[in-house]
């Protein structure tokens, strides 16, 4: 940590001595906030941008996502198949996900708060957020916040593209937008995936489709967006090894409309949106040929000589249903600028293993099962910011009186303080309280081998950071050290008196993690002509000093203790690109290995892609290649991800 530290200063340094620019704060508009204040001036706010996502040599947001410094992504499939993403050391239920600045956590499991109906091809820009944000966006925001910003209708142009791989990979996208006057634009896209699999029981199919309609005038703004998601795939050793034969397959349904209207010294801004999510899991697959089927004389599921656990009745079946909305206002005076908003969210579930029993079961189309438990439950809040600029000074302060049907009330507050070193960047520091519902999975589930508790709690955290931000003409930089004090944390554990091993839900008593992360960008085009771009180099370093715990952790306390990521760009004239990143992480923690029954601690991997590109004015064809290394690795115990895998494609645009 103290090397980092060190190369902070000397990054801080260069930035104080580079040329002065008028931009040398980089102001951006994030996480769906259309107010003139930034809510999160005392956070480290990183962004992926647009010229990034074009160079990288990855093909699903989970993938990209790796490149951000702090975020965690733990694959179970590879190309949006399913990746449980976190921030700053938290868990995959404490990260905040939003498409355009609209929340799409699933409230059964996090599992499926990546299942968004949009590609990689469609993105402008991702903003994550590191640390906790409860005191304006509520339970889920309690480690961080990642908000996907998908590309603006302003141009009339239509692409498609098609590419194919290894393990009989094929993948196809199409997209258009169109301008239809000055105020009124659109875009659809549509994508498809799938692939045999890289190991047994590994294939998979995915589709996707989006629309979004956007309407604009001086003083009004308003957006209307949907999507469908859709996917099954084998899921190998995805929950538990005993059984490892798993199958899954969910859907998404999606829309929201959001706007803004501005009059005078008030902006106002409103939201609104539906997601309805359903999700069919096999512990003992059926779907596709050669797997298990149903006998109905034994009532057992049989596959040649293999028989399933005779407690095994069918598939889980899960269908949710998330309404919610906010309305913000902002007024600025002598005296500061001014939010003060309002949101509310419904969660429902209905299930045939989630929730409390039904009075009156329901069919679960095309199947012999039904829904025969639920759950609803209502989150609500009333949020206040304050913000006041004096000289080179920023000092905010918020605070959240937040409400939920089923886990009561609670108050969260939030301060920041930063300030403009000229000519430089800025410092800052911030505090906030942040907290968590367990989920429909975490209170209810049990099967296989778990059991989720009734009895949790939310958990809470107080969080601290300070840090550092500065641009120049050629250099950008930031840099941040935090601490994340957290109490009543869920986990899913092994108890050590448990002699059946099974994974039980609880609120542990504490945990703390403090750490350091930072990303520096180079941009050297202009020195060596382009033959050397770009260079960003990322990091971030985790610890906690909570002593050992007597149980072994599923989530909680496996995280990253150091990643490592440096991407570089590469352009050689005529049209030819290269990009490459190599990433290094080693994460803390122990997993039980199913083959030797063994208690084996993750193995530190370093992970190299590379992209090789040409392209002309309307078509692009490009080669990427991940894990060129071919490492053998598992970013989540028994569950082997894929070795090198190769592929290349083609993509035609015009403009009309």
């Amino acid at each position: 940590m103290r090397k980092l530290l060190t190369s902070g200063l000397l990054v801080a340094s260069v930035l104080t001595h580079a040329q002065s620019d008028e931009n040398l704060i980089q102001q951006v508009d994030v996480f769906g906030e259309k107010a003139p204040s930034n809510l999160f001036e005392g956070q480290h706010i990183e962004i992926l941008t647009a010229e990034q996502i074009e160079a990288s040599a990855v093909k699903s947001i989970n993938e990209l996502l790796e490149y951000a410094s702090a975020v965690d992504v733990r694959q179970r499939g590879p190309y949006d198949v399913q990746a449980d993403v976190s921030v700053r050391g938290g868990t995959f239920d404490q990260t905040l996900i939003l498409l355009n600045g609209v929340p799409m956590n699933d409230p059964q499991t996090g599992h499926h708060n990546m299942n968004l109906p949009i590609s990689i091809d469609e993105i402008e820009r991702i903003e994550v957020l590191h640390g906790g944000a409860s005191h304006r966006y509520g339970p889920y925001a309690f480690s961080g916040a990642i908000n996907i910003i998908t590309k603006s209708p302003n141009t009339d142009q239509v692409y498609v593209e098609a590419e194919g791989g290894e393990y009989a990979y094929f993948g196809g996208s199409f997209g258009a937008s169109h301008r239809f006057s000055e105020s009124l634009s659109a875009r659809v896209g549509a994508n498809y995936a799938e692939s045999d699999g890289y190991l047994n029981n590994t294939d998979f199919a995915r589709r996707n489709v989006n629309a979004e309609l956007r309407y604009s005038k001086e003083d009004l703004v308003l957006n209307l967006q949907g999507g469908y998601n859709n996917k099954g795939f084998g899921a190998q050793n995805f929950y538990t090894s005993a059984f490892p034969n798993q199958y899954e397959a969910t859907s998404t349904l999606f829309g929201s409309l959001n706007g803004t209207y501005t009059t005078g010294e008030f902006l106002f801004n409103f939201n609104a949106y539906v997601r309805n999510h359903t999700d069919r899991f096999e512990l003992y697959r059926e779907t596709g040929d050669g797997w298990y089927e149903y006998d109905e004389s034994a009532s057992l599921y049989i596959r040649g000589n293999d028989t399933a656990a005779s407690w095994y009745a069918g598939p889980n079946f899960h269908r949710s249903s998330v309404k919610g909305g906010e309305l913000n206002a902002v007024h600025q005076s002598i005296l500061g600028k001014t939010l003060v908003g309002f949101d509310l969210r419904n969660e429902d579930i209905i299930s045939n293993n989630l929730g409390m029993d039904m009075e009156t079961p329901i069919e679960v189309p095309g199947t012999r099962f039904n829904y025969t438990k639920s759950d609803n439950r209502t989150n609500s809040g009333i949020f206040l910011h304050h913000r006041i600029d004096v000289e080179n000074w920023t000092v905010s302060g918020s605070v959240r009186y937040n409400m939920n049907t089923a886990f009561g009330n609670t108050w969260l507050p939030g301060f920041e303080v930063a300030f403009r070193i000229p000519n430089s960047g800025k410092v800052y520091a911030s505090y906030n309280r942040s907290f968590r519902l367990p989920t429909f999975t975490d209170l209810y589930y049990s099967l296989g081998g778990a059991q989720g508790s009734i009895d949790l709690q939310p958990e809470y955290s107080h969080n601290y950071e300070i840090g550092y931000k500065g641009r120049a003409k050629y250099v950008s930089a930031q840099a941040s050290l935090f601490l994340r004090d957290g109490t009543n944390m869920i986990d899913w554990v092994v108890l050590p008196s448990d002699s059946t091993g099974t994974l039980r839900a609880q609120n542990i008593t504490e945990l703390t993690i403090y750490g350091v992360d930072g990303d520096i960008n180079f941009h050297v085009g202009e020195f060596t002509k382009n033959y050397l771009k770009n260079i960003r180099l990322s990091a971030a370093f985790l610890n906690s000093p909570t002593g050992e715990f007597d149980f072994q952790s599923l989530y909680v306390l496996d995280f990253l203790a150091a990643k490592v990521s440096l991407g570089v760009t590469h352009e050689f004239g005529y049209g030819f690109g290269l990009s490459w990143q190599v990433t290094g992480q080693d994460r803390l923690g122990s997993y039980n290995d199913f083959g030797t029954g063994q208690v084996t601690p993750y193995a530190p991997v370093v992970l190299v892609d590379a992209r090789l590109s040409w392209t002309s004015d309307q078509w692009m064809v490009f080669v990427d290649g991940n894990n060129l290394l071919d490492r053998v690795y598992q970013d989540r115990g028994n569950v082997l991800q894929p070795g090198r895998w190769v592929r290349g494609g083609v993509r035609y645009s015009f403009q009309y």
